[in-house]
């Protein structure tokens, strides 16, 4: 079946639905898998018509692979593999509105523009921070080929990136980094200069997206591609932007879209906070690098002839030029003393005005935090800068714990707050390095947003559901190890131990870990309570039916097995506020039956 021609059909056990994309690399049908029970997106690259291409597209999936459970934005990889003549890969299916189609009535409101590229922005920070970890390879983790066609929006304008080229590493061949998984319009001046492939083109490419949704219009127009890549090349400036576009986003724009990347933002993180500042209504100064100032020679009056100069001897010639150097040297340590007072000067007013500021109510700590990092520009080791670091580090991490603080209280805490305290606490661990107490909220945060990926997962894919709740439980454990004073991991680890679907159930751990909640300050948890209550029970149930099976003296240390059980819950049963559930009715009505067969056995 010629695949790319029709959009329906059968291949393996693959039920084809209709087309979704066509890529350089492959078409990407809407298919039923009837292994999963839903409907995926399926990848097909028939074998054998490129196998440079094929094998990038292995390593670009066993990358993404990787890559998906830390970015969850991109779609996930479910199987991939060969069959009946193609190598395919089958992937998650998102639902939603590709920014293509979006853009086709024409342009976008700036603040929604803005919040699109924001959260391309943060995709990519994700992705960079999976390359850090993918460095000592000799790899970099990129996309290539961002463009409004593979960006979709779902419901509350939530950015996905979409699969059509997503997520290949450096190590792939030029050829393939530019001319397959790349697209002209959105390709930076250095990859089509020099093939350059890294984090910058990436972002060139947001910027470009960016640009087009509030002009309408791509920078760099032109009528052929061999014009667009010559328009791009040029240094030209971009098409002009509407009239209306606010002057801040415009200077934003510009700069993001400079010829040289030296002069571009250096980063994603950087262009976000910036994005961020604009919508909030206080942009951020955009900084331009210095222009070196071209030396003039002055004419100066020629030198004496030789025969004129005074003779000297060797000894005060070498006098003569060893006190030169002296006072050279002299006022060169003179000149770097000043600057260093001077810089260390300015940076410890601001660090002491950036301290006054923050006590102040409603001190708005974005701002502060970026005036922090302008003012350390000025001083380089962080020693003038220590007090306002140490201050900026409690507000931010107050910030979390009150998210933190939801938690301990049993109210529910939404994804977007963990993720909010989570980046509060990174930027507090960036001040202050060494910190545990701060470390130990991250890999915290970190569970709590695996735990809510899991839940997610649950539904769909009960195993892939199962793996996250051991990640999670791994970064409880781990948060726990380093600060065993946090509270919330305790009823964290309670939470897990007691979820009959995270196959983690434990009732011993359950009860330990409220216990050392409670006895640190948590209060009573009757939410726990109630768990463990459901814990022991059930416990108790599986002994029983075990016992019904048995003979001899297996089935009665059964029962005494169970017997312990209801007889912890009637116990717990007697302190719970929320009156007699059934679980303490089955608990009353068991124990007195599994007692009395005892008794009736001689054991009681």
């Amino acid at each position: 079946m010629p695949v790319g021609l029709v959009s329906e059909g059968r291949i393996g056990r693959f039920d084809l639905r209709g087309l979704l994309g066509r890529g350089g690399s492959g078409d990407v049908h809407l298919a039923y898998d009837p292994d999963r029970g839903s409907l995926i997106a399926l990848k097909l690259i028939r074998i054998g018509l490129d196998p440079e291409m094929l094998e990038a597209e292995r390593r670009g999936v066993a990358l993404q692979q990787r890559l998906q459970p830390k970015v969850p934005q991109i779609a996930a990889i479910f199987d991939f593999g060969e069959i009946d003549g193609f190598f395919f890969v089958a992937m998650e299916f998102i639902e939603g509105v590709d920014l293509a189609e979006i853009l086709k009535p024409g342009r976008l409101a700036p603040a929604k523009a803005v919040d699109v590229a924001t959260q391309l922005c943060t995709i990519l920070e994700s992705m960079e921070r999976v390359s850090k970890d993918l460095e000592e390879k000799g790899r970099r983790v990129i996309h290539s080929d961002i463009k409004p066609a593979n960006v979709r929006l779902q419901e509350g304008d939530r950015v996905r990136l979409l699969d059509f080229g997503v997520a290949k590493s450096v190590t792939l061949s030029k050829k393939f980094t530019r001319n397959v998984f790349g697209s002209t319009p959105y390709l930076a001046p250095e990859r089509l200069s020099s093939e350059v492939v890294d984090s910058h083109t990436d972002l060139w490419a947001v910027s470009v997206v960016l640009y087009e949704m509030i002009a309408g219009y791509v920078p760099f127009p032109g009528e052929t591609t061999d014009a667009i890549e010559r328009r791009i090349r040029s240094g030209q400036p971009p098409a002009p932007l509407p009239a209306d576009c606010p002057a801040a986003l415009k200077s934003i724009l510009l700069k993001c879209l400079r010829t040289e990347p030296a002069l571009r933002f250096p980063d994603a993180a950087t262009l976000r906070r910036h994005l961020e500042a604009f919508r909030a209504g206080r942009p951020l100064a955009i900084s331009e690098p210095t222009r070196k100032i071209p030396h003039v020679r002055q004419e100066t009056a020629p030198p004496p002839a030789p025969e004129q100069r005074p003779k000297l001897s060797r000894s005060e010639r070498h006098r003569r030029g060893a006190r030169r150097w002296r006072m050279a040297l002299g006022m060169a340590l003179l000149l770097v003393l000043a600057g260093a007072l001077a810089s260390c000067g300015y940076a410890w007013s601001e660090g002491k005005a950036i301290e006054k500021t923050l006590v102040e109510p409603g001190a708005d700590l974005t701002a502060l935090y970026a005036r922090y990092r302008q003012a350390g520009r000025y001083d380089p080791f962080g020693l003038c800068l220590s007090g306002a670091a140490q201050a900026l580090k409690g507000a931010f991490a107050a910030v979390a714990d009150r998210t933190l603080g939801r938690f301990r209280t049993a109210a529910r805490v939404e994804r977007q707050d963990w993720e909010d305290a989570l980046r509060w606490l990174r930027a507090a661990a960036e001040l202050v390095e060494s910190d545990e107490s701060v470390q130990a909220r991250i890999t915290f945060c970190e569970g709590q947003l695996t735990r809510l990926d899991a839940e997610a997962l649950f539904g769909s894919n009960p195993e892939g559901a199962r793996q996250k709740w051991q990640e999670a439980l791994q970064s409880f454990e781990r948060s726990k190890s380093i600060a065993p004073e946090l509270v919330e991991v305790y009823m964290a680890l309670a939470s897990m131990y007691g979820d009959p679907r995270t196959r983690l159930q434990d009732t011993k751990k359950l009860r330990e870990a409220l216990d050392e909640a409670e006895r640190r300050g948590a209060g009573r948890s009757e939410r726990g309570r109630q768990a463990l209550l459901e814990a022991y029970v059930r416990e108790a149930r599986q002994a029983s039916r075990r016992a019904s099976r048995a003979q001899g003296q297996e089935r009665i240390d059964l029962l005494y097995k169970a017997l312990d059980g209801y007889d912890g819950a009637v116990n717990l049963c007697k302190d719970l506020r929320s009156g007699t559930p059934a679980a303490c009715r089955e608990a009353q009505e068991q124990q007195t039956a599994v007692g009395q067969e005892l008794a009736g056995k001689g054991q009681v």
